[in-house]
């Protein structure tokens, strides 16, 4: 090895060699074994920004993927980092399918992010007055993160594109550079909206004129502005990025009035602490330091406290939590509560995502091939079951207890003396659960994941008729009383017993009707109806499979092609459920979904079983 290389290492001690050596053995193998198929969506949707379609992007690439949900940042980002894939003809046309190794390549542009933003928490570190080996050491400290490592490594997010530029804000803030402080938050924000309850508190720390605090905020809201207001008249952008369902998910928690009315909890919290930050006058260098990393702290765990979130959101509050701990005089304690976090936070995501983020992440990576039913019900060993119970109630409110003991326990009060800056080392000990937080919290998802995968569930026998599942699965969008959705297939049997639907409800509770009906179809065209159901939407559950059992048997002729349809005579936005879909290009003549009349080149995601 070269000697100034090895210098370095040394010089991180307690680090050594094989720590370096582990932590990266686990970062390729997560890197090309596990992925989410979200970021084919993404990437895939950044080619039609390479194809020309640019005032016009919304609409056109409505009609090539459905949907899309985000501002044009991230999809400009994809565009530029795809676009040697686009002139090298490696992928010539955007697509939801799979796209071979070349996934890899969408996946490698947010872990240089992520490597980027470890750099940018080691000058956060040395601003504080940090030394240069413990910033170091603190920036590692974060990239080793079990939460933050599933986000990038395993699950395959690109939240890291936003935790860039809020790093980037905060550096600046520490440095008290204003200008560079608002831009760097404000580019931040055109990925997603995380950014703004941090930049709020943190302005009214450092700023009390209020004429300032209104001009220092509109120039915050500029890059936003520009990029609502140039796709302004774009109906699908606001169905897709204004209208985006997660959006909603910020105010679901609180305590009910009277009506519709709701007292948000975030709301309520994150406001009240926003006076704190306006009331509070840094007397100290020592002080504001210990304020710039303690508002980001609070601001971005509050938001998961009361937000049913998708997984790899929780990427956005790792770093503060992460930089808090390293600093804090009793280190040990939250590491040990890092580690505790892990196992509530896989179990509340795989019980809150099954068939989605659990075994199926090995769907796209390399060793897909092995077991091509990872979320087939009843026949798949679910990830699920080594999380017992089977309760989100019981895995989100440890998580939000984790949450408020960071929040509480990490107060610097004046005169507190639970930080230091300067003049302090990480010993063996401490290292030592440092090591156990990453390795043993990596393997909390990995090993039940891969005992998933490699196991099946041969407690059940599968008498599949049809099924349509796959990997690269996503919600069609809200099924309102304007539309219908439908599936036609084919069956080689007499009888079906059961068909399962994935639905969902936006983690929302939903009132309205549902009906679903089965019908003979001949020549494309929809004959008798066979079965019809009334549902509750409120009878729903997120993200899960829904049943209609036929206890008699619905009798059926082999060979024949039926359809059945999913409806609505009262939803509306808001107050409507939805069902998954594949990816384009996976239909064919015997097996495609009907959307208001018109033939789709998709499935959705449905299982028929039968003798």
């Amino acid at each position: 090895m070269n000697s100034k290389i090895k210098t370095k290492i040394v010089d991180l001690t307690p680090l050594n060699i094989w720590d370096f050596v582990v932590f990266f053995v686990v970062l390729i193998i997560s890197f090309f074994t596990f992925q989410h198929a979200d970021i084919l969506h993404t990437g895939g949707s950044s080619f039609t920004l390479l194809d020309g379609f640019v005032s016009d992007f919304y609409e056109e690439n409505a009609k090539r993927f459905g949907f899309t949900n985000y501002l044009p940042s991230t999809y400009v980002l994809f565009a530029l980092w795809n676009l040697p894939l686009k002139l090298f003809g490696i992928i010539d046309a955007p697509h939801l399918t799979d796209i071979g190794n070349a996934i890899f390549w969408y996946k490698l542009l947010p872990s240089l992010f992520y490597a980027a933003s470890a750099v940018v928490i080691t000058k956060i570190g040395l601003t504080l007055g940090v030394s240069k080996k413990n910033s170091i050491l603190m920036s590692l400290f974060w990239v080793s993160t079990p939460m933050a490592f599933f986000s990038q490594f395993i699950f395959g997010q690109y939240d890291i594109f936003t935790l860039f530029f809020t790093l980037l804000g905060v550096l600046y803030f520490l440095k008290k550079n204003q200008k560079l402080f608002i831009l760097f938050f404000a580019i931040a924000v055109t990925f997603k909206y995380f950014p703004l309850f941090i930049f709020i508190p943190l302005l009214l720390l450092s700023e009390k004129k209020i004429g300032r605090l209104v001009l220092k905020f509109t120039v915050f809201l500029i890059p936003i502005g520009l990029q609502v207001l140039f796709f302004w008249g774009s109906p699908k952008f606001h169905e897709g990025v204004l209208g985006f369902s997660a959006n909603a998910r910020m105010f679901t928690a609180g305590l009910k009035i009277e009506g519709n009315i709701t007292i948000s909890f975030f709301i309520v919290l994150w406001a009240i602490f926003c006076a704190i930050a306006y009331m509070k006058d840094c007397k100290t260098s020592e002080e504001f330091n210990k304020w710039s990393i303690y508002v980001p702290l609070v601001s971005s765990t509050l938001i998961f406290s009361f937000v049913l979130y998708h997984p790899q959101w929780v990427l956005f509050a790792t770093p503060f939590l992460a930089m808090s701990t390293f600093l804090h005089k009793r280190v040990n304690f939250f590491v040990v509560l890092d580690l505790l976090a892990m196992f509530f936070f896989v179990g509340y995501t795989v019980n809150a995502f099954p068939a989605n983020v659990d075994q199926a992440l090995f769907g796209l990576g390399i060793f897909s091939d092995i077991n091509p039913i990872l979320t087939v019900p009843n026949s798949s060993f679910f990830m699920k079951s080594f999380f017992p119970p089977q309760d989100l109630t019981i895995f989100f409110s440890f998580m939000t207890a984790y949450f408020f003991v960071n929040i509480i326990c990490k107060y610097p009060a004046n005169n507190d003396a639970s930080y230091h800056f300067n003049d302090f080392s990480i010993t063996k000990q401490n290292w030592i659960l440092i090591r156990m937080r990453f390795i043993i919290g990596i393997m909390i998802f990995i090993i039940p994941a891969t005992i998933s995968f490699l196991v099946p569930n041969y407690g059940y026998e599968l008498i599949n008729i049809e099924k349509v599942q796959g990997n690269q699965i996503t919600p069609i969008g809200e099924i309102t009383k304007e539309n219908k959705v439908g599936q036609a297939f084919e069956i080689d049997a007499k009888e079906i017993k059961k068909i399962q639907l994935k639905l969902a409800t936006y983690a929302r509770e939903n009132t309205s009707n549902i009906t679903f009906e089965i019908y003979e179809l001949e020549s494309n065209k929809i004959g008798k109806v066979l079965y019809s159901k009334d549902i509750s939407a409120a009878d729903i559950k997120d993200n899960e499979y829904q049943d209609f059992v036929f206890k008699q048997g619905l009798k059926v002729e082999p060979n024949k092609k039926y359809y059945f349809e999913i409806k609505s005579s009262n939803a509306e936005p808001g107050n409507a459920i939805t069902i998954y879909r594949t990816v384009d290009g996976v239909a064919n003549d015997s097996s495609y979904a009907i959307t208001n009349g018109e033939r789709q080149e998709y499935n959705l995601v449905y299982s028929v079983y039968g003798e």
